[in-house]
């Protein structure tokens, strides 16, 4: 495919914190006729992306290599000593052609029958990740939806899914309510500094970002659908829900919900950013 052809590409980016309803909105969306939304992968595209920077900001490539790339190579290779160590055969622009060529090709594989267009949802591509400002340099129409869900749903969540030793009975009563003060904590920070991320990021590029809370994601998957503009239509599409009964302790719950109040009370800044996405703390 041309490089012309490329950065025409238009995919679709699921972004959020975990534990936010992403699979909800990833499941749904590959019901729309045309679009195919595929999972996590781990956070890899960091990888590739720090890899073709550091080969594009390489000052010894820059230097020795990239400015005789359009010549003969016999002509480089006889210049001198420097030259001859340094030939290559690609420049900048041919390593970001290939960064941009991976990423198709890793996502446009295996597209069930009649889905033209693809996307991934991914909960690891927050601040500092660089994820979502390189995708939109190498697809400049990228469509990108930040899933949100109320803090305190997703934080004790996250606990049950991901900390499944606070369920352990042989735990004291002060060993589990030290244990998910840590956990609530932590994942406090992570709601905040991926929400306001996620939030800044979108709020500059409203032509190309939405937000979707996903208490109401079922009720404006039409309106999800119009800003993706793929012309088509949606479909139902059901998927299997994780159920583990060991993980639904209410007396459990009832402390994660303590510890959430109390971590809540004693930060002023979630409620600010709560506020500014939809939601009371």
């Amino acid at each position: 495919m041309p490089e012309t052809e490329l950065v025409d590409i238009q995919p679709i980016v699921i972004l959020g914190t975990g534990r936010c309803g992403s699979t909800f909105l990833q499941t749904a969306l590959c019901g729309v006729s045309d679009v195919w939304i595929w999972g996590e992968h781990d956070g890899m595209l960091q990888g590739l992306f720090r890899w073709s920077r550091d080969a594009r900001n390489s000052d010894a490539m820059k230097k020795f290599s990239f400015p005789y790339v359009a010549e003969d190579p016999y002509v480089t290779l006889k210049r001198d000593g420097t030259r001859a160590a340094w030939i290559t055969p690609f420049d900048a622009s041919a390593v970001e052609d290939i960064e941009r060529r991976t990423v198709v090709d890793l996502f446009s594989r295996r597209m069930p029958q009649g889905k033209t267009r693809w996307g991934f949802k991914e909960i690891r591509y927050g601040r500092n990740s660089g994820v979502p400002e390189r995708m939109l340099t190498l697809f400049p129409k990228t469509k990108f939806i930040h899933v949100l869900r109320h803090p305190r749903k997703t934080i004790s969540s996250s606990i049950r899914a991901w900390h499944p030793q606070v369920f352990d009975s042989a735990l004291s009563s002060s060993e589990r309510e030290a244990m998910l003060d840590a956990f609530v904590a932590a994942q406090l920070e992570r709601w905040k500094d991926t929400t306001s991320y996620l939030e800044d990021f979108c709020e500059v590029r409203r032509n190309l970002a939405m937000t979707v809370q996903i208490e109401t994601a079922k009720e404006r998957l039409p309106e999800v659908i119009e800003f993706l503009e793929p012309g088509s239509h949606a479909l139902p599409v059901e998927v299997a829900s994780e159920f583990n009964p060991a993980r639904q302790d209410e007396a459990v719950e009832d402390l994660i919900q303590k510890c959430i109040d109390s971590a809540f009370a004693k930060d002023a800044a979630i409620a600010r950013i709560a506020k500014r996405v939809g939601y009371n703390a």
